[in-house]
């Protein structure tokens, strides 16, 4: 009976032992697991662009538009023409940037008639503020925003220096940088570009880039001399940019568009060249 007693109370010990393992052990590891797997969901849908299949842009312009009394920034991504659509994509701003106007630009029509983005999915990533949205009716996007301060600043012997920049998330074919001057500038660089007068009749300088890689900031500058008291604009504020937006538009899609082209007949001439 006692011996009966002794097994007893060592299957009892045992199974306590067992239990108390189990406590300790298993359930912790599991509880981790089950974080894990949470902490995981919660990160794959904090960026709603994960599962997209996200379209690159083909080319990009870069317009510094000045008005009398500040500067914005209008920036367009270009798909070839050839993408069918719809097509998601993303574009890049710096990261607080406040965005005056956000769609797909046609070339005719009031702007307000154009398809307008109201409130695009939006991530923030290395200091940038990320969008990402669907197009569906052109073959373009464009953005544009107020700038943080003013890309002008006065030289020391009078001259001005106008700073353009900005980092594609993507490899592009070309990527061309535009900006109007006052009335009576004259440009001291050598190898600028003359992109004709806006409808202002200021004349419009840049420089245009080929073959850029992914998320390498772009960089030029433009010196250049004004008649006095119209190097930079008299003061810095926000302005709604509307009544501009309609000619930044044209001129950048106009302008792009043969990048694209010019682009892709390099590319098939190029592999023209070396089937042969």
């Amino acid at each position: 009976m006692l011996k009966q007693s002794k097994i007893a109370v060592t299957v009892v010990l045992g199974i306590a032992l067992l239990t108390f393992i189990s406590l300790v052990v298993v359930l912790p590891a599991q509880t981790f697991a089950s974080e894990g797997e949470a902490e995981s969901g919660i990160e794959a849908t904090s960026t709603g662009a994960d599962n997209l299949e996200i379209t690159d842009f083909e080319a990009m312009t870069v317009i510094i538009r000045r008005l009398p009394n500040t500067y914005f920034a209008a920036v367009t991504g270009f798909l070839n023409p050839e993408v069918q659509l719809p097509a998601t994509v993303e574009i890049a701003l710096p990261e607080g940037s406040h965005i005056i106007w956000f769609g797909e630009p046609s070339e005719a029509g009031p702007i307000e008639a154009d398809p307008r983005f109201e409130d695009p999915d939006m991530r923030n990533e290395d200091g940038f503020d990320i969008y990402t949205v669907t197009l569906e009716n052109e073959h373009h996007v464009q953005v544009e925003y107020n700038l943080f301060f003013s890309p002008a600043t006065e030289a020391g012997d009078g001259s001005y220096i106008l700073r353009m920049e900005y980092t594609p998330l993507t490899d592009l074919q070309a990527i061309r940088f535009k900006t109007n001057l006052p009335i009576g500038s004259e440009v001291l660089d050598d190898d600028v570009e003359f992109y004709g007068m806006n409808s202002e009749g200021e004349r419009q300088y840049g420089r245009t880039f080929r073959d850029t890689t992914a998320g390498r900031m772009i960089t030029t500058n433009l010196t250049y001399t004004s008649p006095r008291f119209q190097g930079t604009p008299n003061e810095s504020r926000v302005s709604d940019g509307l009544v501009v937006t309609v000619v930044v538009m044209l001129v950048g899609v106009a302008g792009a568009l043969g990048i694209v082209v010019i682009a892709k007949k390099r590319r098939t001439a190029n592999a023209d060249n070396t089937d042969k």
